[in-house]
This record gives structure tokens, C-alpha cells and sequence, in this order.
């Protein structure tokens, strides 16, 4: 009897256990819950975006007092983060806003010894692209090129710069996935073929990634169920949960200097600015804006 209530209280501290570390957190911050209520109170209005949109979309990101890339110089001082994740984010939230439906954005991962002149200086690099209105993915990312590109385009351009031996994996994913899950990253020669970071990953033939050519150029896509296993997202569902403050990688804690909070923050300013901005081209903005010039 004494043996069956130790093995029964083991197994309830192993419950206990699986419950703090896995459980969804009881509260979330100011910047998840600032981010998810615009995304709920911008309507879904449209399936693509003119190439204008696009543009303006670009346009905003290359000035950004946020998403500037002069804006590294604040943010990520020793080049040890690059935020390339944060444009992507900013994309989104850009797109969404025009009324872009979430079914018409997309994140396109790279990952891979990426750099140029032989070295490495990057392991993943991200991308958020958009549903265009001639029906082609568009990629928005101004680490690459000087305008919106297609999403091959975008690719052999990225490729020329950081990825020349074609070696790097392709993955999209919907847009609420924000970075691959590298919060445990393991030296090249330690690699066990496990995370999606890795080197010596090979998605090919496993369940959740379906290898296409739906964007112009080989590559794999990650259902949502396969990619709570190797992303890191904003939906409430998935246990690997996106922190708007910081990541710990191998232990090491690596703040992001307030560039979520500063980057949400925008979004009241820019409503009335897009309207004026786009005029037109963005059906439902104008009520939108005034209201926000009424708060």
C-alpha cells in the first residue's frame, strides 16, 4: 500500500510539474494584449493589395522611426538580433490595417549559414509576404531590396546576398508565427537533425511540411499544428509563446530594448496618416480614422 501511494503522488508531481511548465500564463503583457486588440479591430475587407498598397506598406517600414533599419543603431546596438522578425511583425500589423484578410499575409522563413564574403552572420532571416491583386505573393522586407519583390523575386535576390551556394531551407508559415523556436541552439557538430534551426534538419517526408512551388520557387509549407512544434507564435493556443520583451537562448537573455512597445505604440498615429496617405485605395479606413481622431 505504502508503495502504491508514493508511485501515485510521483505521478502527481510529475502532473504538477507538466503543468507549470506547459500551461498557457494566467496574464499576458500590455504588448500581447495591445497586439491582439488591433488585430481584432481592423476588419478583414479585402483578399489582396495593389501594388500602390504594397509600396505604401514599404514605404512606412523604410521610414519607420521603429523599423527603419537606421533604427538598429537604438535597438540592437551590437548587431545580435537584426529584428528582421520585427519588420515582418510591423508588415502584418501594416497589412491588416489596410484590411488585408489574415488569409492574404504569410511569413516566408529562411534558415541556413546566411552572410556574405563566406561568413555566416545570420542563422534564420524572415519575411512577411502579401496576396497581390494580379494573384502573385509579393514579399515586403527592406533588408533585401528597395521595393516589394514577388516572392522568387525576393528569394534570388536574398540568395545573391546572404545565401550564394542555394544551401538555405525555404518555410512559410501563416502570419501569426513571429521566429523559429531558437531558444535552445545547439553548436553544428552537437546537431541531432531535431530543430527546424538546424543545419541538419531535413523537413522532407515529415508530417506538417509539404514541399511546392505555390510561390514561384521550391519551398516547404508548415501547417499550424507542425509549426507550434518549431515556431514561435502570438496565438493563445500554442505553448511556445512569443515574449514582446526578450528571448533566452541557451540561457542568455537578450532584450529587445522596448522595440515591441515602441513599434505598437505607432499604430495610433498612423491611422490618420495612411488615410490621408492612401486615400482611396483603402475602403472603410476613413470612418476608422476619424474615430481615432475623435479618442
Amino acid at each position: 500500500m505504502r508503495a502504491v501511494k508514493a508511485f501515485i503522488a510521483f505521478i502527481s508531481l510529475l502532473a504538477a510539474l507538466q503543468g507549470a511548465c506547459f500551461c498557457q500564463p494566467t496574464s499576458e503583457s500590455a504588448e500581447m494584449k495591445l497586439y491582439r486588440e488591433a488585430l481584432d479591430r481592423w476588419p478583414e475587407t479585402k483578399k489582396s493589395l495593389t501594388a500602390k498598397e504594397q509600396q505604401k506598406i514599404y514605404d512606412l517600414m523604410a521610414g519607420g522611426d521603429v523599423t527603419s533599419l537606421k533604427a538598429l543603431q537604438k535597438y540592437d546596438p551590437e548587431n545580435q538580433i537584426g529584428f528582421c522578425f520585427g519588420r515582418a511583425m510591423a508588415v502584418h500589423l501594416l497589412a491588416r490595417r489596410m484590411g488585408l484578410a489574415e488569409d492574404g499575409i504569410r511569413k516566408l522563413f529562411v534558415t541556413g549559414c546566411l552572410g556574405s564574403g563566406g561568413k555566416t552572420e545570420w542563422r534564420f532571416h524572415v519575411a512577411a509576404m502579401v496576396k497581390g491583386d494580379d494573384g502573385v505573393w509579393h514579399a515586403i522586407e527592406t533588408n533585401v531590396a528597395e521595393r516589394p519583390l514577388t516572392a522568387r523575386q525576393w528569394v534570388e535576390e536574398m540568395r545573391k546576398k546572404w545565401d550564394p551556394g542555394m544551401k538555405a531551407r525555404l518555410f512559410v508559415t501563416s502570419s501569426s508565427w513571429v521566429l523559429p523556436d531558437v531558444r535552445t541552439f545547439r553548436e553544428i557538430a552537437d546537431e541531432k537533425g531535431t530543430e527546424l534551426i538546424e543545419l541538419s534538419f531535413n523537413p522532407s517526408g515529415r508530417d506538417g511540411f509539404r514541399q511546392c512551388r505555390t510561390y514561384g520557387v521550391d519551398m516547404y509549407e508548415v501547417d499550424d499544428r507542425t509549426a507550434a512544434r518549431y515556431f514561435i507564435g502570438t496565438d493563445e493556443e500554442v505553448g511556445n509563446r512569443f515574449d514582446f520583451e526578450q528571448i533566452t537562448i541557451n540561457g542568455e537573455k537578450y532584450d529587445y530594448r522596448g522595440y515591441f512597445r515602441d513599434l505598437l505604440k505607432k499604430w495610433g498615429q498612423l491611422t490618420t496618416f495612411l488615410w490621408t496617405s492612401c486615400g482611396k485605395n483603402m475602403p472603410g479606413l476613413e470612418s476608422r480614422a476619424a474615430e481615432s481622431e475623435d479618442s
